[in-house]
C-alpha cells in the first residue's frame, strides 16, 4: 500500500491529545476528480475541514492528517444519529477516510483500484489501533458519515460497498481479531482470566472484540474512581481495571480507553496509595482516641507532646500522599 503524505497545516485542522480512535468513519466527497485535488482543497478552504485519508479513483491514497490528531470531518451528532454514539466532538475519537466521487449525490461506484486500496487501508488501521472489524456500535467499529449526521450528510458515503468491506475484513481478520484469549474462560456474562480474576460488562466486551494477549491478565477487579484519571479531573468519574500490560478505563463521555504498558505500574502505585490512606486513617483514629482520653483526665505534658508529634506526622503524610496522587 502506497500512501502519499500531504499533511495539512496543523494550526488549521489538528486537534491534539485525542483518545485512542474507536471508529473509522467512511466518507465520499460528492465532487473532485483526484485525491490530490481534494487534499489541496482541505489545505486552503476557510471552512478548515479535512480528513485523515483520501482514496482516489485510481487507488492513490493521500494522507492529510496524522492519525494521532483529530481531523475536522465529523464534529457533532445530529438528531437521528446512531443512538450509541456519544454526544461529544467525534473528531477526537475517529479516523476519517474520504473517497473521491465526482457525482454530487455520491452515486459513482468505487473503481476496482479504489475499492482494493480502501479495503486494505481500513484493515490496516483496524489492526494497528485495535478497532473492531465490524459495523459500528458502542464498542467501536466502522460507520458512515450519515450515522453521525443523518440530516446534513444523508448521502455520505452513498453507495460505498459496506457489505463487501465486511466480508473482506472477516476473511482477513478471522484469526487475528477478537475472541476469547487462550486459557481464559467466558460464560456469556463474565470473562475469567487464568489467575481467577474476572472481567465484566464493558471491559469484557472490549477484551473479546480485540486481539487481546493471553498473558495480559487482570491484576484487580474493576474499580470506581472519581476522577477516573487523577491527572485529568475533567474526565470525571468512571471505571478502571489494571492488567499486567494494559490499563482499561471508562467514562460516559469517552467510552473504553486502553493504555498499553501501564497496568502493572499503575496497579503498584495504586496499592501504595491505598496503603497510605489506611495508615493515615489509623493515625487519625489514634489521635481521636488520645484526645478523648485527655478530656477525661488530667493532661500530662508528655502525652500532649506525643499527640502533637503524631498530628505533625499525619499532616506530612497527607501532604506526601496528595503529591503522589497528583503525579
Amino acid at each position: 500500500m502506497f500512501i502519499i503524505p500531504m499533511l495539512v497545516d496543523q494550526t488549521r485542522v489538528f486537534i491534539a491529545g485525542n483518545p485512542a480512535p474507536r471508529w473509522i468513519v467512511i466518507h465520499k466527497t460528492a465532487g473532485f476528480q483526484t485525491a490530490r485535488e481534494c487534499a489541496n482543497y482541505f489545505a486552503t478552504t476557510p471552512l478548515m475541514t479535512s480528513s485523515h485519508y483520501i482514496v482516489g479513483l485510481d487507488g492513490e491514497i493521500v494522507q492529510c492528517v496524522g492519525e494521532g490528531d483529530g481531523a475536522a470531518a465529523n464534529c457533532c451528532v445530529e438528531p437521528g444519529h446512531a443512538p450509541w454514539l456519544p454526544a461529544i466532538n467525534l473528531n477526537l475519537c475517529t479516523i476519517s477516510i474520504e473517497h473521491i466521487d465526482p457525482s454530487p449525490d455520491n452515486s459513482t461506484p468505487l473503481t476496482v483500484a479504489q475499492k482494493l486500496a480502501s479495503f486494505g487501508l481500513i484493515a490496516d488501521i483496524c489492526q494497528r489501533h485495535r478497532i473492531p472489524m465490524r459495523p459500528g456500535d458502542a464498542g467501536g467499529g466502522i460507520i458512515g458519515h450519515k450515522d453521525i449526521a443523518p440530516q446534513s450528510r444523508a448521502r455520505c458515503p452513498g453507495n460505498y460497498p459496506l457489505q463487501e468491506l465486511f466480508l473482506y475484513l472477516n476473511q482477513r481478520g478471522a484469526n487475528t481479531m477478537g475472541g476469547i484469549p487462550t486459557a481464559w474462560r467466558d460464560d456469556g456474562h463474565t470473562l475469567i482470566a487464568p489467575n481467577g480474576i474476572s472481567i465484566t460488562q464493558g471491559f469484557r466486551d472490549w477484551v473479546l472484540s480485540h486481539n487481546w494477549s493471553s498473558d495480559d491478565v487482570p491484576l484487580s477487579l474493576e474499580q470506581h474512581r472519581d476522577p477516573v484519571q487523577a491527572h485529568a479531573p475533567n474526565f470525571g468519574a468512571g471505571q478502571i481495571q489494571c492488567f499486567v500490560h494494559s490499563l482499561l478505563w471508562w467514562t460516559p463521555a469517552t467510552g473504553v480507553i486502553q493504555e498499553s504498558q501501564l497496568g502493572a505500574e499503575i496497579y503498584a502505585l495504586q496499592s501504595q496509595l491505598d496503603a497510605a490512606h489506611t495508615q493515615i486513617s489509623s493515625l487519625q483514629a489514634q489521635i481521636s482516641s488520645l484526645q478523648a482520653q485527655l478530656s477525661a483526665q488530667a493532661i500530662n505534658p508528655k502525652v500532649v507532646d506525643a499527640i502533637k508529634e503524631i498530628q505533625e506526622i499525619n499532616v506530612a503524610a497527607a501532604a506526601a500522599l496528595a503529591d503522589l496522587e497528583a503525579k
